[in-house]
């Protein structure tokens, strides 16, 4: 009668342990199982006892204990839950994970698997802009949608916090992988509805490889993580099979970001300056400060190689504060020279706009050069501005309480709408020179005038970038635009030789 109250799943656990019992194979009977009760219920039951035998050996009847151990098994299946299990998304933790692996290479269960390592990319903007719960939002989301695509050959984790694992057993070739890779990432370019806004939820994933990238799960791991910094480096939304070329370019990169922490002590940057002229004038009536790095050994270092590295590391903050400092200092130099109405305009970055003491820093550094800042600019991009639209406001707003002049870089290839420049605190607009490479062509010709019409209606200056013809510079005066850089003009000179193409001081 007991067995058959003994669940289908335990009913075999139970026989085999009392038969090696009763066979002599153990001392004694010790097994727990789930026994039902009534409908769906069930209750966990621990049964303890020897079997008693006549003088002939034969089992007579068993003597011990059975008991009620649900709650303890409860209480332990929590316990295991907790240790072992995602919270949020319920799916198993690093460190289930971890020991699974651990037992799968040790024991050598699975013959070659890959390892494919991903990552949310930008679920911090989502934090930062909309918060916790919508970032939660997205987790699961991405969760669901990873889960359709794992089969039996596949086991997803949870890894960390926007960080998740597949383990896909008995791969037989690359090409293998890389078709499961591009139908995992393509349903990805659906928008996601959060709260019913839409967002574009991408991933960036590293392979490696079992046994052939390594046969222990730290090395695994390791280069995994190499080729997902790998396709972070190249621009996101991808995945990348680890190779030992790229342990080659970790080594450069490293190397690259000690001589750039060695450049930022020992005074290696130095700021160029590109003229901004006034279009019907002809006149220099400002200055872009751009960064460049004079490396002991490699020479002059133009911005794109190393900017990046210093937004991923933290060094753009200190040298952010220097290049403010040296643009400011030029500045005030410039002014006691007899150039009066010079101004200087400033690249912020993302990070330089999050940094908390920004403002402080801008406000000490005016009162220290007693710099008139109406004649000081900061310069950010479309995507830097709605990085977090909210806190972008607030902090320029701020800026331009100081005085301070804002001018909307690469206007025109982010997201270009009329709704931020209503809102966005903005006294120019620049037009991004991929506009005017093309201005033979028609909607870019429509695009620069709708651009000069809407900043002027907008009561904003407007500076285009990237002039490098005669014919561009009268395409932009007859439109009406206001100031133009460009090679036509000059290129980006050190300080000396910039201030040579000013020898008249407009009025």
């Amino acid at each position: 009668m007991l067995i058959k109250l003994i669940a289908l799943d335990y009913r075999e656990l139970v026989q085999n342990s009392i038969m090696s019992h009763i066979n002599g194979i153990t001392d004694e009977i010790d097994v727990q199982f789930k026994m039902r009760l009534v409908k769906d219920k069930s209750v966990w039951i621990s049964i303890r006892g020897r079997a008693l035998y006549d003088e002939h050996g034969k089992a007579l009847r068993v003597a011990g204990s059975i008991s009620n151990i649900n709650k303890e098994k409860i209480a332990e299946e929590q316990v295991i839950q907790l240790a072992y299990y995602d919270p949020l998304t319920k799916l198993p933790n690093r460190q289930l994970f971890e020991k699974e692996l651990s037992e799968v290479i040790n024991n050598k269960l699975i013959k070659s698997f890959s390892l494919m390592f991903i990552d949310i990319d930008n679920l911090k903007a989502i934090n930062d802009s909309l918060g916790y719960r919508q970032g939660d939002i997205v987790i699961k989301n991405v969760t669901e949608i990873l889960n359709k695509h794992i089969g039996l050959k596949q086991d997803l984790y949870k890894f960390g916090g926007d960080e998740f694992i597949i383990i896909t057993r008995d791969i037989e070739t690359i090409e293998e992988i890389e078709v499961y890779l591009r139908e995992l990432l393509k349903e990805f370019q659906k928008p996601f509805d959060i709260e019913g806004l839409g967002f574009t939820i991408t991933l960036s994933i590293g392979v490696a490889l079992y046994p052939i990238d390594g046969d222990c799960m730290d090395l695994l791991l390791k280069h995994a993580d190499t080729a997902l910094n790998h396709i972070k480096q190249k621009g996101k939304n991808g995945y990348e099979i680890f190779s030992y070329e790229m342990n080659e370019n970790l080594n450069e990169r490293l190397m690259m970001e000690r001589d750039l922490r060695r450049a930022v002590a020992g005074k290696e940057l130095e700021l160029y300056y590109q003229p901004k002229v006034d279009i019907i004038s002809k006149t220099i009536v400002g200055y872009e400060a751009l960064l460049r790095w004079n490396h002991k050994e490699k020479g002059l270092i133009m911005p794109l190689e190393f900017i990046p590295l210093a937004e991923e590391t933290g060094l753009i903050i200190p040298i952010g504060e220097w290049v403010i400092a040296e643009a400011v200092n030029q500045l005030r130099k410039w002014h006691i020279e007899g150039h009066a109405e010079l101004t200087i305009s400033i690249n912020l970055s993302a990070k330089q706009l999050k940094d908390i003491r920004l403002i402080e820093f801008f406000t000490n550094i005016i009162k220290s050069s007693g710099i008139d800042p109406r004649h000081l600019e900061v310069e950010i991009t479309e995507t830097t501005a709605l990085y977090d639209i909210n806190y972008a406001i607030t902090i320029l707003t701020e800026l331009k309480t100081l005085g301070i002049k804002v001018s909307l870089d690469d206007f025109g290839t982010g997201y270009s709408s009329l709704n931020y420049l209503t809102v966005l605190p903005i006294d120019t607009l620049k037009i991004d020179k991929t506009f005017l490479d093309k201005n033979n062509e028609k909607q870019n010709t429509e695009i620069i005038k709708s651009v000069i019409a809407l900043a002027h209606a907008c009561d904003m200056n407007v500076v285009a970038e990237g002039v490098e013809t005669q014919e561009q510079l009268d395409f932009l005066a007859e439109e009406d635009c206001d100031l133009m850089q460009g090679f036509y003009f000059s290129k980006p000179l050190p300080y000396a030789d910039a201030i040579k193409l000013r020898p008249i001081v407009k009025k």
